[in-house]
């Protein structure tokens, strides 16, 4: 009776650990990745998305807004978000997880601006009905 006791002990033990160690993870666990997490396909396709949007999106939208980048006030243009693919290749949703357009919150107007090429675009078959984190934009190395 006495090893019983000791050995459920033990496992109440390692059952609390193992909640206290998870409490710090999405409870939800929803299926959301970082973008460098993603399965090599996706992210390569993720890649490539993203490229081409750093080479035309980000400049339209930096020029657009009249920002210039530089050490002594605008480090930061980006927007981190939580990006949700239906199962047709569209974008279904995304949640704000973080922002910094030169050291202020995004307005509507910018976070339009940074997402717009996203919500009109038909995604990749390796990222639909993915849910995924990424970072669009970039900071500087002051």
């Amino acid at each position: 009776m006495r090893l019983f006791g000791s050995v459920l002990m033990i496992f109440i033990m390692g059952w609390i650990v193992t909640l206290s160690c998870n409490s710090g993870r999405n409870s939800a666990n929803d299926g959301t990745v970082k973008e460098h997490e993603l399965p090599e396909r996706a992210r390569r396709d993720w890649m490539l998305i993203k490229n081409e949007w750093m080479r035309n999106c980000y400049p339209e939208c930096i020029k657009e807004f009249g920002l210039k980048m530089k050490c002594s006030g605008c480090e930061y243009v980006f927007i981190r978000v939580e990006l949700s693919v239906d199962t047709d290749g569209r974008l279904a949703g995304y949640r704000k997880i973080k922002d910094n357009i030169c050291g202020k919150n995004a307005t509507v107007s910018q976070e339009e601006c940074l997402l717009k090429r996203l919500k009109g675009m038909v995604f990749p078959r390796s990222l639909r009905g993915m849910k995924f984190e990424a970072v669009l934009g970039t900071g500087l190395s002051c």
